[in-house]
């Protein structure tokens, strides 16, 4: 029943608008002009508005189409970049803390016994120091802790090699800065070798203190007199 008086309702709404259109002046003077056109002039008319009611037909269920296609692919464009997000974020959080450099006298002791494992002679080491202020490059100042500067001597490629890569991992903090090889002077077969380290400044990590927790207000209890006044 309610479907049959939706119906009916729909049915009678549309035909006031139809006598409410015939009963129009537009209508009526549309309807005079169409009425003196010729034949060929109104069958023009009837194709150019079967074309037009056509066009309008189509347009309406396009044009929320690519609006709605539109409307997808920003959600998708959306989407992956959340993804994204959510990924290096994943990625950054499992990175492992970087512990903070050793002290420089640790640090130099340390490069000292790895010379020595490497069988170098004393002629062959000239330097390993600590150097409290070193020059910035493309690590900043202020992101420096110290530097220790190395220079060996008479030194085969094997052996660069070598202690390249044990000056690179003495320590996560501590960084091979510059190097500067050399062909030896004396023998032309051997190389001279600067390396130029630096410690990290890496700030201390403190993790964020809680919240203190909310201290609810109790009420008081009535006390034993006031029971019996009561």
């Amino acid at each position: 029943m309610a479907f049959e008086d939706l119906r009916e309702n729909l049915k009678n709404q549309f035909v006031q608008l139809g006598e409410r259109i015939t009963n129009s002046r537009l209508y009526s003077i549309l309807s005079e002009r169409y009425e003196n056109l010729n034949s060929n002039q109104q069958r023009l008319v009837k194709i150019v508005s079967f074309l037009l009611a056509v066009g309008l037909f189509v347009y309406f269920p396009m044009d929320y189409f690519m609006v709605s296609f539109e409307n997808e692919t920003a959600f998708e464009d959306k989407r992956k970049t959340i993804k994204d997000i959510v990924k290096s974020e994943r990625e950054v959080s499992a990175l492992p803390d970087i512990p903070r450099p050793l002290p420089a006298e640790s640090v130099k002791s340390n490069i000292e016994s790895q010379l020595k494992e490497m069988n170098l002679l004393p002629e062959q080491i000239k330097q390993v120091n600590v150097n409290y202020q070193p020059t910035a490059g493309l690590v900043p100042q202020n992101k420096m802790q110290y530097g220790i500067d190395i220079t060996v001597n008479k030194i085969n490629l094997k052996q660069l090699t070598n202690l390249g890569s044990k000056l690179q991992i003495i320590h996560p903090a501590v960084k091979i800065k510059d190097l500067i090889v050399t062909l030896n002077r004396e023998d032309a077969r051997y190389l001279n070798a600067d390396f130029h380290l630096v410690a990290l400044n890496i700030p201390e990590y403190r993790p964020p203190e809680p919240p203190p927790p909310e201290t609810k207000k109790k009420g008081k209890r009535p006390t034993k007199s006031e029971n019996e006044e009561q």
